[in-house]
């Protein structure tokens, strides 16, 4: 295994894209990039992190101040032609938002300065080779798969996930009482046969005959507290008017009250919320 150090010499760069709100770039001339377009930055020092070796080049070079900066991207150059040295790159690129177009010094690394979108700087025939190549980048990343297109497309997808989960959780809950509602219907009958059969209680002495009737009657009013709970509900009938949604006219007789006006109830109807879980058999006023 070769030790040589001159194998090993890679050098680690930042560069700082300075952009303002009309999505321009400062660029400058810089001789030791044969004199083209580039953007300012430089090398990494040792024990410094690469967002202060960024801050410490702007401060440096142009007089800037920044606290916050962001990453861009990550980029790796062996022997740019158009660089002075012969050098393998290993660069990180962090952009700086500005306002406006801020004053900034410059000295004999920096050249000309000029404010370009990423458009114009693409068709510059000087631009060098490390900011083309990370433009090139930006571009096509604009055109494909863009961070905020692929932001937009996880907000889309999260709320699609949101919505799904609200429906979901309704029809987990219709599935909830569609189940109850099965159930119910099972036992409505029984329970409709025991009050009409304990509406017709005979009147017999003996205590046994009376407390055999009070526990079957206690039963009845069980099953009512039970679907009380279950959100079951009787239906309205002597006195209202006649509803095809809720009542089943099975006759009619002529009467004193309004026509329509139920009369007397045959069977119980039952509901469940806005759901009729049985329709109550009525006789109606002609």
């Amino acid at each position: 295994m070769s030790d040589n150090k001159e194998n090993r010499d890679i050098s680690v760069i930042v560069g700082i894209f300075i952009q303002n709100e009309k999505e321009e770039f400062l660029f400058f001339r810089m001789p030791k990039w044969d004199n083209k377009w580039s953007i300012c930055g430089g090398h990494v020092q040792r024990n410094e992190t690469l967002e202060d070796a960024a801050r410490r080049e702007l401060k440096e070079e142009i007089g800037l101040r920044s606290d916050t900066l962001s990453f861009m991207s990550y980029f790796e150059i062996i022997k740019p032609s158009d660089f002075q040295l012969d050098k393998h790159f290993v660069g990180f690129n962090f952009r700086m938002q500005v306002t406006g177009r801020p004053e900034v010094k410059t000295n004999e690394e920096l050249g000309e300065q000029r404010w370009m979108t990423a458009d114009v700087a693409l068709k510059q025939k000087d631009l060098n080779s490390l900011t083309r190549k990370t433009l090139e980048g930006l571009q096509e990343g604009k055109t494909c798969n863009s961070c905020e297109e692929l932001r937009i497309g996880w907000q889309r997808a999260l709320a699609d996930y949101q919505n799904l989960k609200k429906e979901v959780e309704a029809k987990r809950g219709e599935w909830a009482q569609e189940a109850i509602k099965r159930g119910v219907e099972v036992f409505l009958p029984v329970y409709e046969n025991m009050k009409k059969a304990f509406g017709h209680t005979p009147a017999v002495d003996g205590g046994a005959w009376k407390a055999w009737a009070t526990g079957c009657q206690h039963i009845v009013r069980q099953f009512s507290d039970v679907f009380s709970a279950l959100g079951v509900e009787s239906i309205e009938t002597i006195g209202e008017q006649f509803n095809p949604v809720f009542h089943e006219a099975v006759g009619e007789q002529e009467s004193d009250k309004p026509s329509g006006e139920i009369l007397e109830e045959l069977e119980s109807g039952f509901k469940m919320g806005d759901r009729v879980l049985k329709v109550a058999r009525v006789i109606i006023s002609k």
